[in-house]
């Protein structure tokens, strides 16, 4: 996992003015050699943008770490779908985080994505191992 150079793409929810999250992974990510960009998007056609942009292979989008923002479920699920369709031949691993996610009040169901982590600790073993599990091939039989 060390020797990999995947991307990720650490970004706070459209409108979240908190990254403590976003910011704990960011040194997790960095110290295990990964490329980090962090982003703070006005809305979620801003992140599609620059992700369309960076192509990077892991999005983290985060809520709040502090407060429940039981209200913004409904955005972050469309915030993913526009994700995702932001370069739809290529796969990008989807994470969700957030005091929703620790609380496992939500799931990544619950909005479309990967992962949502309940903590930061291990997300980038799980993340990588998703990396590798889109890149995979897939077989017909």
């Amino acid at each position: 996992i060390r020797t990999s150079q995947y991307t990720i793409l650490l970004a706070a929810a459209p409108g979240e003015p908190h990254m403590l999250g976003a910011s704990l992974l960011a040194d997790q990510f960095s110290d295990a050699g990964w490329r980090v960009d962090m982003a703070f998007p006005g809305s979620s056609e801003a992140l599609a943008n620059q992700l369309g942009d960076q192509h990077p292979d892991v999005v983290d989008i985060s809520l709040s770490e502090a407060l429940p923002r039981h209200g913004r479920l409904a955005a972050l699920r469309e915030t993913v779908k526009q994700c995702r369709e932001a370069n739809p031949e290529e796969p990008l691993v989807v994470s969700v985080g957030g005091r929703l996610f620790a609380e496992a009040i939500a799931t990544a169901e619950h909005v479309g994505a990967d992962h949502a982590r309940q903590t930061t600790a291990g997300t980038r073993i799980k993340m990588a191992n998703l990396v590798r599990s889109s890149r995979a091939p897939t077989r017909i039989s």
